[in-house]
Protein backbone atom coordinates (compact mmCIF):
# COMPACT_ATOMS: atom_id res chain seq x y z
CA UNK A 1 0.00 0.00 0.00
CA UNK A 2 1.31 3.26 -0.65
CA UNK A 3 -0.34 7.15 -0.12
CA UNK A 4 -1.38 9.08 2.44
CA UNK A 5 -3.87 6.29 3.53
CA UNK A 6 -1.56 4.02 4.28
CA UNK A 7 0.36 6.81 5.51
CA UNK A 8 -2.17 7.82 7.96
CA UNK A 9 -3.84 4.43 8.88
CA UNK A 10 0.03 2.13 9.89
CA UNK A 11 -0.57 1.07 12.71
CA UNK A 12 -4.04 0.25 12.22
CA UNK A 13 -3.25 -1.51 8.74
CA UNK A 14 -0.54 -3.40 10.19
CA UNK A 15 -2.64 -4.80 13.40
CA UNK A 16 -4.69 -5.81 10.84
CA UNK A 17 -2.34 -7.60 8.79
CA UNK A 18 -1.28 -9.59 11.59
CA UNK A 19 -4.45 -10.48 12.88
CA UNK A 20 -5.46 -11.73 9.51
CA UNK A 21 -1.83 -14.27 9.44
CA UNK A 22 -3.01 -15.68 12.34
CA UNK A 23 -6.86 -16.31 11.25
CA UNK A 24 -5.46 -18.06 8.19
CA UNK A 25 -2.31 -19.79 9.71
CA UNK A 26 -4.87 -22.05 12.00
CA UNK A 27 -5.83 -24.24 8.80
CA UNK A 28 -2.54 -23.47 6.93
CA UNK A 29 0.29 -22.69 8.94
CA UNK A 30 2.80 -22.45 5.78
CA UNK A 31 0.69 -18.85 5.03
CA UNK A 32 2.64 -16.81 7.44
CA UNK A 33 4.04 -13.09 6.76
CA UNK A 34 7.61 -13.24 5.88
CA UNK A 35 8.49 -9.44 6.31
CA UNK A 36 7.20 -5.50 6.66
CA UNK A 37 9.27 -3.26 5.00
CA UNK A 38 7.62 0.38 6.28
CA UNK A 39 8.58 3.48 3.80
CA UNK A 40 8.10 7.21 4.48
CA UNK A 41 4.99 6.54 2.20
CA UNK A 42 4.55 2.76 1.72
CA UNK A 43 4.00 -0.10 3.01
CA UNK A 44 4.93 -3.78 1.97
CA UNK A 45 4.00 -6.83 3.14
CA UNK A 46 5.44 -9.80 1.56
CA UNK A 47 4.07 -13.72 2.53
CA UNK A 48 5.08 -17.15 1.72
CA UNK A 49 2.03 -17.58 -0.28
CA UNK A 50 -0.63 -16.43 -2.83
CA UNK A 51 -3.58 -16.27 -0.83
CA UNK A 52 -3.06 -14.43 2.55
CA UNK A 53 -2.31 -11.11 0.49
CA UNK A 54 -5.80 -11.00 -0.83
CA UNK A 55 -7.36 -12.31 2.68
CA UNK A 56 -5.77 -8.97 4.01
CA UNK A 57 -6.46 -6.83 1.39
CA UNK A 58 -10.37 -8.68 1.62
CA UNK A 59 -10.06 -7.82 5.56
CA UNK A 60 -8.71 -4.02 4.74
CA UNK A 61 -11.30 -3.45 2.03
CA UNK A 62 -14.50 -4.75 4.76
CA UNK A 63 -12.70 -2.77 7.49
CA UNK A 64 -12.50 0.76 5.78
CA UNK A 65 -16.42 0.33 5.59
CA UNK A 66 -16.31 0.26 9.31
CA UNK A 67 -15.12 1.75 12.11
CA UNK A 68 -11.27 1.10 12.76
CA UNK A 69 -10.71 -1.22 15.70
CA UNK A 70 -9.74 -4.29 16.00
CA UNK A 71 -9.75 -6.83 18.51
CA UNK A 72 -6.63 -9.49 18.72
Amino acid sequence: MSGSFAVSHRTEILKLARHQEQQENREHPLHRIMGIEEKVDSIVIKTTDIHLPRAIGEALHHATKAAWTFDT
